[in-house]
């Protein structure tokens, strides 16, 4: 295996477990009808795999992902709406950022490209990364590129999720009254 590979799946393992881990943790405390640790963990693990498969499979440009997030919001909106409404935004914030983590594990490679003595911040090690010529100038560097794609990924999916979640919930709760 390469190493670029290697860092990849020691870096989403990590984020998967440790994360999931804490998440899980909070969510069976936080008043949720469903309150095992055991039970949001493996529902985590199982967005953070479907996170994983769709940042590949759209090539980094998070296009599955944003569905995905719409997705997200629409599950957790349902599932969180027995909470309070700050507390709901508060737990489909947390789940938003973790969901973000497989693009954010993107950029453990940048260091690696450093250390193989890779030009970050020139075109030319953007056009050797293989990024189009018609990208413009900062998101057509290395670096740009990593910046790109995850500040995308955790600004753009945050927002669907969270407003999604929001909407749904409130709207639940409108409808009981």
């Amino acid at each position: 295996m390469e190493p670029v590979t290697i860092l990849l799946l020691t870096a989403n393992a990590a984020f998967a477990s440790v994360f999931g881990w804490l998440l899980a943790r909070h969510l069976a405390r936080s008043g949720t009808r469903t309150s095992g640790v055991t039970f949001w963990f493996l529902i985590l693990l199982g967005m953070y795999l479907a996170e994983c498969v769709a940042f590949s499979a759209s090539m980094g440009t998070n296009l599955l992902g944003v569905a995905l997030a719409v997705v997200w919001g629409l599950i957790f909106g349902r599932k969180l709406r027995a909470q309070p409404p700050g507390e709901s935004r508060r737990n489909a914030f947390r789940i938003a950022l973790y969901t973000c983590l497989p693009a954010i594990s993107f950029a453990c490679i940048l260091p690696l490209l450093v250390i193989e003595g890779w030009p970050i911040l020139t075109t030319e090690g953007g056009r050797r990364l293989g990024i189009p010529a018609f990208v413009p100038w900062p998101a057509s560097t290395v670096l740009g590129f990593f910046l790109t794609v995850v500040g995308f990924a955790v600004v753009c999916k945050t927002a669907i999720t969270v407003g999604v979640a929001s909407m749904l919930s409130q709207r639940q709760r409108d409808l009981r009254k």
